[in-house]
């Protein structure tokens, strides 16, 4: 408690971040009379490594009239950047190491060598450029940062996002890339993703570039299954990734600490 308030903190944790360990921010862990998680993996944390007993798992969420909006326009992006008819698959996410967008360039790579479905496939790279390193032609288009309505046009005109990254607080891009129906792979490393993604049914948890590659390939040359787990992601979203809902988990975490918050003081 401070000033004999309760207090609860939305940490937005990274497991692999060193300074979790410092003793600074494990006093604060500890003191909290609760912890608004964003996901299982991260709730395991608080609940196994620092001993709180009071974590609750809200999400995180995306606003429909933003990512839902009628104006979105696949066309237009493939348009823009002259990408025609070709499959896209979309990294989504700064240029950094830590995002481990080498391993989407690989994963694409790999899928045309291997895979006649893949041969005509682009990868499409969105976001800050961070690492100063330039992309060869045979390895992906890199657009830079773009602004939220050519982001919003490039999710509707892709094929499939890629999220190779193992350091994440929850993986926006999941939930935006479901609310357009299409289908995710990601890092099976990553404990976020794990947390939301259900391997088979709603996405893909893949371990390492080449079973990224298969996935690629299989779901180009199964239009029907690519729209079937867009569409179990898009029902995710909808049952349990809007705004309000993540609203409704919040206030009822803040109610039961507000109702009994002597029990859980420090």
């Amino acid at each position: 408690m401070w000033r004999n308030k309760p207090v609860a903190l939305i940490p937005l944790f990274h497991a692999d971040d060193p300074l979790n360990s410092l003793p600074r921010w494990v006093s604060h862990y500890r003191q909290a009379d609760a912890i608004l998680a964003l996901t299982e993996a991260e709730a395991r944390i608080f609940h196994e490594t620092f001993e709180h007993p009071n974590v609750h798992v809200i999400g995180a969420g995306v606003d429909p009239a933003d990512i839902l909006a009628p104006s979105i326009s696949g066309a237009r992006f493939r348009e823009r950047h002259e990408l025609g008819d070709a499959p896209i698959a979309l990294f989504l996410g700064r240029k950094e190491a830590g995002k481990k967008y080498r391993m989407a360039i690989e994963a694409v790579q790999r899928a045309r060598a291997s895979h006649a479905s893949a041969q005509e496939l682009r990868l499409i790279v969105i976001g800050a450029d961070i690492d100063r390193r330039p992309l060869r032609p045979d390895e992906g288009l890199f657009l830079g940062a773009l602004s939220r309505s050519e982001v919003l046009d490039a999710l509707d005109a892709c094929d499939v996002l890629i999220n190779p990254s193992t350091s994440e607080s929850f993986g926006l891009t999941i939930l935006e890339a479901w609310a357009r129906r299409k289908p995710v792979i990601a890092n099976a490393a990553c404990g976020p993703f794990r947390s939301i993604i259900q391997h088979d049914h709603n996405g893909w948890l893949e371990a390492d570039a080449e079973g990224m590659a298969r996935r690629i390939a299989q779901l180009l040359l199964q239009p029907a299954l690519a729209l079937a787990v867009g569409s179990a992601g898009h029902q995710t979203v909808l049952a349990r990734h809007l705004w309000p809902h993540v609203a409704r988990r919040t206030l009822d975490a803040l109610e039961g600490i507000r109702r009994a918050p002597s029990a859980l003081a420090r």
